[in-house]
């Protein structure tokens, strides 16, 4: 009896407390409805600002929890709609299979949606509960919103409060002034509306990716999932069918590989249908099904369709040529008509044919060779499969030329060789580069031969005007230096008072000895250059020897003087007297020096013009040249001819530039007077070659051969007239008496030297005599000869002498007389 009225007592329980939250959830909507509808124009009144600010807070929380559940609801049904179209061949194979996975979707969806729409937007439905979220973001509302609503509340339904309606009043109000200037959408927080974005972004881009790769799911799982869903049956005779398809097993693949690769078929038994092979293999394949079929086919890619034969009724047959790598699976029709794919893809992956390789082992550098010499090349080829031909490729000129060296009708997969490259052929010209580098091709006769190509080198072709140009910029260099060194010495004065301390004049006098010994090693790498130089001047190099022992002479003098003052002055101060002995030195230093800048600058300058000259004799001689092609294309049309006239005219048009260009360097010089008239030079500029040149090449480019050949002749009349104006206005050099007096002094040294020769051989005659009859006496008729040489040298001397004081040019006499001295 007691457990009865206990549990009835529970039930009216339950009952009440229902009741009373129904009304409560009545309440809560009306207000929430009451809330959302709420529209104060006035504005004004400080319960109007609080209703407003609780509305704003709902609208957005209401906003943001819906379509952040909508994304995650329809990123939820993307992906069991993938899942459906990857898994819907299982799905097929059991019973209610496809009816279990849309129950247990449509499950999952009510969940997720009740879960995380339903249940966050009840909490929203109280005035209180919005109250309790912007408190608990802005703090500093001191809990006066809550009480601002509860005591506003409890007056609205004449409850008695128990406080002063003035107290309630001010608390309203300074709670709307605090909601004013509050940032209200910071309240709700984002984070699940951009988490559900992130993951519908992400389930839009796989299902993208899926049916760009799988465009199948596109065409019939997707089709057939969504109308199963509206009738509860298949699609029918033309879709996918309900029952599964047949089991397929026992794949044998045979292998026969391209023919270029060499390789022998092979055959593997029982395998998981997955194909490896070079491209352009042929596979043959049988697979055994566990029904009867019809008919077969193998579906490449999900795009190529290749029929299959059936043999016995289960075993399928079919041919596969590898093309490109992916996938593939068989499609089968049964006994009963009904068509079926295999779920299960079966990969197919190319091996690479790997690209050849070369390497040119000989000479692996850039060389400098003579346009008739051979060139000996060794190189290594190789290939995974098989070489086709090996090349040298080079170019001369704008043009690219290939020559074979080696090609194999055979496998060949390794190859070690030699070329002798006979440069003659080529009919090259000094300074001429040629690039070049080795080639190889593979024998892929599916996909086309690679190639690879060795590291490109440079010959370049041996030119002595290059060669002698370098070592005049080697003589401008030198120049530099010493006009840097006179410098020095008159700027760093040792008579000068500060110098009386040992580390100021060690200072200012190292640098000047430091210069003088890197001059010395200038004039060394000069001469040593020009011992290779064939068109060096026999009378420049022992000019340029006898200034570096003088130059070397004079420093050394000073060098040992400074050395000596430094150890006797000790720790004391240098005398103001001997500074003046050291200055004489330097002194001599300068003279020295001087006499050294003028007669190099004579030099170079003098080289320059020289080589303007040679450049002028070229230019004649490829004009020449052309008048002998053009000759010859009157009596006939030839290609080549006329790629050798062409080449010709680019070859004279670029030596003119190079030409004007030395010109114009040479005008800019400061003695340019000394070598040729300005007047000259612009009559040269003005001259009309460039014109004759561009009417020659428009009248060949035309096809008029007898108006090319007549420009031709004007063109030469015309360089000829230019190198004429230069050797007229080119003034003759000091040095040119000089150069043969040097010539007249080196026989005199000549003959100095043979005496001298005599003299030592009479001599030797004399000793022998002296031993072999020692008891004969000479007395005074015998002499010591070795006074002859000194004296020999005096002579020389005062021939010096009196050559100096022929020559007006001041350098030209110290250096002549450092001749003599050198060379005595």
């Amino acid at each position: 009896m007691k457990r009865d009225v206990r549990r009835d007592t529970t039930i009216i329980k339950f009952i009440k407390e229902l009741v009373s939250k129904s009304i409560q959830l009545r309440r809560d909507c009306i207000d929430f409805l009451a809330l959302l509808n709420f529209r104060d124009k006035r504005a004004q009144d400080s319960q109007s600002v609080i209703k407003t600010s609780l509305r704003t807070v709902c609208k957005h929380a209401v906003s943001t929890r819906v379509y952040g559940g909508m994304a995650l609801l329809f990123s939820i049904s993307l992906f069991l709609l993938m899942v459906g179209a990857l898994g819907i061949y299982g799905l097929l194979r059991f019973p209610f299979g496809l009816g279990v996975f849309y129950t247990g979707s449509i499950i999952a969806l009510c969940f997720v949606f009740f879960r995380v729409v339903l249940l966050p937007l009840r909490s929203f439905l109280s005035r209180e509960e919005i109250a309790l979220l912007i408190e608990q973001k802005f703090p500093s509302l001191n809990n006066g919103l809550i009480s601002s609503l509860q005591l506003t509340s409890d007056k609205a339904r004449k409850k008695t409060v128990g406080y002063s309606e003035q107290l309630i009043s001010m608390l309203i109000d300074d709670t709307a002034n605090q909601l004013k200037q509050l940032d209200l959408s910071l309240v709700i927080r984002k984070r699940f509306f951009r988490l559900s974005c992130v993951l519908l972004i992400a389930s839009v881009s796989v299902f993208g990716v899926v049916c760009a790769t799988k465009p199948s799911y596109l065409k019939k799982n997707i089709p057939f999932l969504l109308s199963y869903l509206r009738s509860g049956k298949s699609l029918g005779e033309a879709g996918l069918m309900v029952s599964p398809g047949p089991v397929i097993g026992d794949i044998t693949i045979s292998y026969r590989y391209p023919l270029y690769s060499g390789l022998q078929p092979k055959t593997e038994y029982n395998t998981s249908g997955n194909i490896r092979a070079l491209k352009g293999s042929e596979i043959q394949m049988s697979a055994i099904s566990n029904r009867s079929l019809l008919s077969a086919a193998l579906i490449v890619n999900n795009s190529a369709k290749i029929p299959c034969v059936i043999e016995n009724g289960n075993m399928i047959k079919g041919v596969l040529s590898l093309l490109e790598s992916g996938t593939y699976i068989f499609e089968t029709t049964d006994s009963n008509g009904r068509t079926v794919q295999d779920p299960t893809p079966h990969t197919i992956q190319l091996d690479p044919d790997q690209f050849p390789e070369v390497s040119l082992n000989a000479p692996a550098k850039d060389i400098v060779v003579h346009e008739s010499d051979t060139v000996g090349i060794t190189y290594t080829a190789k290939d995974d499969f098989g070489i086709d031909e090996i090349s040298l490729v080079y170019m001369q000129g704008e043009e690219q030329k290939t020559r074979a060296l080696a090609s194999f009708g055979k496998k060949q997969l390794q190859y070690h060789g030699a070329y002798v490259w006979s440069l003659s052929e080529l009919t090259l010209r000094p300074d001429d580069k040629i690039a070049y580098h080795l080639e190889v091709k593979d024998n892929d006769a599916i996909s086309g031969p690679k190639v690879s190509s060795s590291p490109t080198y440079y010959l370049e072709i041996y030119s002595s005007r290059k060669k002698h140009m370098e070592l005049v910029q080697l003589q401008e260099a030198l120049l530099q230096e010493l006009i840097h060194m006179l410098a020095d010495d008159l700027t760093k004065r040792i008579d000068d008072e500060r110098c009386t301390e040992k580390e100021y004049l060690t200072m200012t006098q190292d640098g000047i000895l430091e210069r003088a010994e890197k001059i010395i090693g200038l004039f060394t790498d000069i001469l040593v250059g020009m011992q290779d130089d064939v068109r060096a001047n026999y009378s420049v190099y022992y000019s340029l020897e006898n200034l570096k022992n003088k130059f070397r002479e004079v420093t050394e003098k000073k060098r040992m003087a400074l050395r000596q003052t430094l150890l006797t002055a000790g720790e004391n101060a240098i005398p103001v007297s001997v500074l003046r002995e050291l200055q004489k030195v330097q002194d001599e230093e300068v003279v020295e020096v001087e006499d050294s800048i003028i007669f190099l600058n004579d030099i170079i300058r003098k080289q320059q013009l020289e080589d303007v000259f040679d450049t002028g004799k070229n230019l004649i001689q490829s004009q020449t040249n052309i008048e002998k092609l053009l000759d010859k294309l009157r009596e006939g049309e030839d290609a080549k001819l006329n790629e050798k006239v062409l080449s010709e005219l680019r070859q004279i048009e670029e030596t003119i530039r190079q030409m004007m260009d030395k010109l114009m360097h040479m005008a800019q010089g400061e003695h340019m007077d000394e070598f040729l008239n300005a007047d000259a030079l612009k009559q040269i500029e003005q001259n009309d070659i460039m014109k004759e040149l561009n009417a020659m090449k428009e009248a060949f480019n035309k096809g008029d051969l007898e108006a090319a050949l007549q420009a031709s002749q004007r063109l030469l009349s015309a360089l000829q007239g230019m190198m004429n104006q230069m050797k007229s206005s080119a003034q003759h050099l000091a040095d040119s008496s000089f150069s043969d007096m040097l010539k007249d002094t080196n026989q005199l040294l000549d003959k100095i030297s043979e005496l001298e020769q005599k003299e030592k051989k009479a001599y030797r005659r004399h000793r022998c005599f002296e031993k072999r009859y020692p008891e004969t006496h000479f007395g005074g008729h015998k002499r010591d000869l070795s006074v002859i040489f000194p004296k020999a040298g005096e002579t020389g001397g005062s021939n010096q002498e009196r050559y100096c004081r022929s020559k007006r040019h001041p350098g030209q006499k110290r250096i002549v007389a450092g001749i003599f001295t050198g060379k005595s």
